[in-house]
C-alpha cells in the first residue's frame, strides 16, 4: 500500500477502535448497573470478550500495516454472520450496514485503484451469496434473500442511471504514465518523440524541422534506448497504452 492508504487504513482503525470503545462503555453500563450482573460474569459475557476482541482487533490493523486486511475481513465476516441471524429484517439492516463499512474500507486502503469494474462486481456478487447462504442457514423465508437482493440491484442501477458519466469516468482504468523528463530524453529527443507518436516517420520530422533523416533517426533511436523499447514498432506498441508526458 502506498503511504496514504497506510495513514488511512491506521486512522479507519482507530476511528473503529473508539466506537467498539464507546460499545463496550454503553454495554458495561447496561449489564453492571442496569441489569445488576456481577463484574466476574460480566467479563466472561460473549458481547463483553467480542467488542473486546474487535478493539484489541483494530488498534493491531491501525499500526501494523501487515493486519489491514483485518480490517475490511472483520465487516465482510460481521456481514454474513448478520445474515445468518433469525431476526429478519434487522438481520438485513445490520449486514447491509456490515457491507457497506467492509467495502468503504477497501477504498481507503486503495483496493480499487485498479480492476475498479471486477472489483465491485465480485464485492457486490459476495454480499448477494451472503443473502442467499444466510438465509438457508437461518431457514428463512426465501422471500428475505431475493428482498434485498433486489433492493440492492434497483439501487444500483439508480445510481448508474443518476450518476452514468461519473461512474463511466470513475470505472474507467487510467493509463499507465510514461515520463520522458523521468527517463532523461533531451528537448530534441522529445519534440521527435512526440511527432512519431502523431505517426510522423523521421523522413517527415526530418522536412517539418529542417534537419537530416539521419539526425531524426539516431535521435530517435537514442530516445527509444532510454524508454527502454528496441525500436519505434515497440515504442508506438508502448505508447498505445501509455499516456506520454514531458
Amino acid at each position: 500500500m502506498s503511504d496514504i492508504s497506510i495513514n488511512e487504513v491506521k486512522r479507519t482503525g482507530i476511528f473503529w477502535a473508539i466506537i467498539f470503545s464507546l460499545g463496550l462503555i454503553l454495554n458495561s453500563i447496561n449489564v453492571l448497573l442496569i441489569m445488576r450482573t456481577a463484574p466476574e460474569d460480566y467479563l466472561v459475557r460473549p458481547t463483553t470478550l467480542v467488542l473486546t476482541l474487535m478493539i484489541a482487533i483494530c488498534l493491531a490493523s491501525a499500526y501494523v500495516s501487515r493486519l489491514a486486511f483485518i480490517q475490511p475481513l472483520v465487516f465482510f465476516i460481521g456481514t454474513f454472520m448478520s445474515m445468518t441471524s433469525p431476526d429478519g429484517g434487522y438481520a438485513s439492516i445490520y449486514s447491509f450496514g456490515f457491507f457497506i463499512v467492509a467495502v468503504a474500507t477497501l477504498f481507503r486502503m486503495g483496493f480499487f485503484e485498479k480492476h475498479k469494474l471486477l472489483k465491485f462486481a465480485l464485492s457486490v456478487g459476495f454480499l448477494f451469496s451472503a443473502t442467499l447462504t444466510g438465509a438457508y442457514i437461518a431457514k428463512r423465508s426465501i422471500y428475505y434473500a431475493f428482498s434485498p437482493i433486489f433492493f440492492v440491484s434497483i439501487l444500483i442501477l439508480f445510481f448508474y442511471f443518476a450518476f452514468k458519466e461519473r461512474l463511466v469516468v470513475y470505472l474507467k482504468e487510467p493509463k499507465p504514465i510514461l515520463s520522458l523528463s523521468e527517463k532523461k530524453l533531451s528537448p530534441a529527443e522529445k519534440l521527435y518523440i512526440h511527432q512519431n507518436v502523431a505517426g510522423k516517420q523521421a523522413k517527415e520530422i526530418a522536412v517539418d524541422f529542417e534537419v537530416s533523416e539521419s539526425t531524426v533517426r539516431n535521435t530517435l533511436n537514442r530516445a527509444y534506448a532510454k524508454i527502454g523499447v528496441p525500436g519505434q514498432s515497440e515504442f508506438l506498441v508502448l505508447a498505445a497504452t501509455s499516456e506520454i508526458r514531458d
